[in-house]
């Protein structure tokens, strides 16, 4: 672990991080909500079955649905039954998982920065969402994996702070809105950047390669990075510009179904593949 000036060059870092021995899981409910998601003869029981059975979650859903950004004056509701049949499965599924996350998986970080991790974790899984749903034919999209990709595309940081040097929040990269000067940062203190630390514990945690490669590569120019990277460091962007106020799933939650985050997305998707497609003639 790095204390004070000392640094770790690239071959230490990627030592330090393939073999750890007591690897950071991800939440039981996280899991088991993407296998539900991705089993063709999964319902909306399954989905109930899964979160009723841990309590956080399921207390911050039924709280997200008698919002008043979902409530419209209704009655409040008391099941998770009722809350997919107001929210939709989707919605709950999306919400569902980071909440798990907030509360399974640590950050060793205060607790203001923590719900400000993963507030812009899911703003940007949610963006990355609307804009594979946004894309024209014929190019589609797994719009589930985009979701999990942007949900997961700072986990690097986490893993930094939880393997590689427990300062690392309270340093200059630790801002939750990264940029260049993170990436330039953390280069240079630890010979890896969150991205590539994220795609070796996604690695360890055996996602799929197309996921792992997304988030490994999502800070890359356009040209370097396939298109689903691109997608992400595109919802990263929106987020960045658009998100800085927002410090709660639940902030977040509002924003996206008030659709101001979305606002010239269409025009930014559009320059985005322009430029892809330049890049790749």
């Amino acid at each position: 672990m790095i204390r004070g000036d000392r640094r770790i060059n690239r071959e230490q870092a990627i030592i330090k991080l393939r073999t750890i021995q007591d690897i950071p899981t991800l939440p039981d409910c996280f899991l088991r909500i993407q296998q539900v998601l991705r089993h063709p003869d999964s319902d909306t029981d399954d989905l109930v079955d899964v979160i009723q059975t841990d309590q956080a979650t399921c207390a911050m859903v039924l709280k997200q649905a008698n919002s008043p950004a979902f409530n419209g004056g209704l009655r409040n509701i008391t099941s998770i039954h009722e809350a997919v049949t107001r929210l939709g499965m989707h919605e709950v599924s999306q919400i569902a998982m980071v909440i798990s996350l907030v509360h399974g998986f640590p950050l060793p970080t205060t607790a203001t920065k923590v719900a400000m991790f993963w507030a812009h974790a899911f703003l940007v899984g949610s963006i990355a969402n609307e804009i594979g749903k946004r894309i024209p034919p014929p190019t589609a999209f797994d719009r589930q994996m985009l979701f999990t990709a942007g949900l997961l595309h700072d986990i690097g940081r986490a893993i930094i702070g939880l393997r590689l040097d427990p300062d690392y929040f309270a340093s200059p990269a630790g801002a939750i809105n990264d940029d260049l000067r993170t990436l330039q940062f953390e280069l240079k203190r630890y010979g890896i950047d969150h991205a590539e630390a994220g795609s070796i514990l996604m690695e360890l945690w055996g996602f799929p390669q197309v996921l792992i490669d997304t988030i490994a590569h999502y800070h890359r120019p356009i040209g370097q990075c396939n298109l689903a990277s691109a997608i992400i460091h595109l919802a990263n962007d929106t987020a960045n510009a658009r998100g800085t106020r927002i410090g709660s799933i639940e902030q977040a939650a509002v924003a996206l179904k008030e659709g101001e985050l979305f606002e010239s997305l269409d025009d930014d998707i559009a320059a985005m593949l322009q430029q892809y497609q330049q890049e790749r003639d």
